[in-house]
């Protein structure tokens, strides 16, 4: 043993091996996935929230309420699984075995809620958004827990994380132009736009899983890595790690911030802007300017470290969110320029606190026998999910007091007007603020 009391013998063999390195088609491959998980996932904060509000009749408050709601389950529900997912399954495919376990909640879920039948109300909404979050909660602590332990090596896992973020984005721009289409076409009803995206998902969700199960290897684990996980042992990890509560305080002012900015986007390009059929349009560089962007945060990761492009994403954001305030309506060139800008920080949502996390699990597992994994991403999976869904609800809640009205048909005055442009510009301002707050007792380099 070293002066640490770690048995150097012992913590080699439990940290994760260092893989051959992928190489970029079959990494490509591999993260595949991230493209039909952004086609549901974008909508599901910038489309779906409008759509039951506005076109299902359902109102601001309710769908504001009911989507942060359905959120509690999540805490529930994340704490459980992750640490389910890294004992159970089948040695050396536990991670497709779980992945492939959530394919018929994802299915069933994105149906249910982008196509849903006439008439419904809060509690069919509620239902089938807890029945699609739990195949989501599946997939994706899967899919980014085998992308974690592909390699023990830094740069090696940032490049994980840099392919799975393009190959978000790339779905992420993939979603947003078919209501480009659907609106071109003048089929600009929310419904056909939500149903056309649903159909697109569950398409591409069945293609690309059979990908992505032959992409790469796992990493079997040793037989004494299978002992017991406790639902309490979240908390006890949080708890015995300061930078890690500092990444997870990162990641809710970040993941609130955009879910802020996201959900009440097509009603400030439609009321605020008057774009018309162009209103989506000027989504796709919003979106889209993530891939461009990603690159450079790439390179400032490499020259300054992890922590401080992170911390510098924010402090980039709160610079950029009083264009809000200044587009000029009726514009689509000026709107186009400042929305990719607006969408920068798209390109570190969850590339490097994915790099983050898998550092600190190191760390944290060092002359143990457990493999956390999973319990970590769930960590990080959980904070993202609750913070953007309550984001949303407050979003909506506030909008529906200062008067705004989403049915597509209504008739909204200059003050409502105006209070969406400082609520578009306001409320994540004070999300990234208190993201870059947290951050600060990041110590981890």
């Amino acid at each position: 043993m070293d002066s640490a009391g770690i048995d150097p013998q012992r913590e080699k063999r439990f940290m994760p091996p260092v893989s051959n390195r992928l190489s970029s088609p079959r990494l490509a491959a591999f993260v595949s996935l991230e493209i039909p998980m952004a086609t549901f996932l974008t909508p599901l904060v910038v489309y779906i929230p409008a759509f039951y509000a506005g076109d299902m009749g359902l109102g601001l408050a309710t769908v504001g309420i009911a989507f942060g709601l359905t959120k509690l389950w999540d805490i529930v529900t994340d704490p459980i699984l992750g640490p389910v997912t890294d004992r159970y399954g089948p040695r050396g495919w536990r991670r497709r075995c779980w992945l492939l376990v959530s394919l018929p909640f994802m299915l069933i879920g994105v149906y249910r809620v982008f196509l849903p039948p006439e008439g419904i109300g809060w509690e069919y909404f509620a239902f089938w958004m807890v029945f699609l979050y739990i195949g989501w909660t599946l997939l994706t602590i899967s899919h980014i827990s085998w992308g974690v332990e592909l390699s023990s090596d830094t740069n090696e896992r940032a490049r994980v994380a840099a392919f799975r973020q393009a190959a978000s984005l790339v779905g992420a721009a993939i979603v947003v132009f078919i209501p480009v289409v659907t609106d071109l076409l003048e089929y600009s009803e929310g419904g056909v736009r939500v149903r056309a995206i649903g159909l697109v998902c569950m398409v591409l969700l069945v293609s690309l899983a059979g990908v992505v199960f032959w992409s790469a290897g796992e990493q079997a684990p040793a037989a004494a890595e299978r002992t017991r996980h406790k639902w309490s042992d979240i908390f006890a990890i949080l708890k015995g790690d300061r930078s890690l509560r500092a990444l997870v305080y990162g990641n809710i002012g970040l993941s609130a911030g955009l879910g802020s900015t996201t959900s009440v986007l097509i009603f400030y390009v439609e009321d605020v802007l008057h774009l018309g059929k162009w209103a989506t349009f000027a989504l796709v560089p919003f979106l889209f300017s993530g891939l461009l962007f990603l690159p450079a945060w790439h390179h400032l990761r490499r020259r300054w470290g992890n922590p401080q492009a992170y911390r510098t994403s924010f402090l980039l954001q709160l610079c950029l969110l009083p264009l809000f305030l200044f587009i000029p309506p009726d514009n689509l060139p000026a709107t186009l320029m400042c929305f990719v800008l607006l969408g920068a920080n798209h390109g570190v949502a969850s590339f490097l606190p994915q790099a983050m996390i898998a550092d600190l699990k190191d760390v944290s597992i060092r002359g143990t026998i457990r493999n956390r994994t999973g319990s970590y991403v769930a960590i990080l999976q959980t904070t993202s999910k609750v913070a953007g869904a309550f984001a949303v609800g407050a979003t909506f809640f506030v909008l529906s007091l200062v008067g705004f009205d989403p049915d597509p048909d209504a008739a909204n005055t200059g003050d409502s007007i105006q209070n969406l442009r400082y609520l578009i510009a306001g409320l994540p301002a004070v999300c990234y603020g208190l993201g870059w707050l947290g951050m600060r007792g990041y110590r981890h380099e």
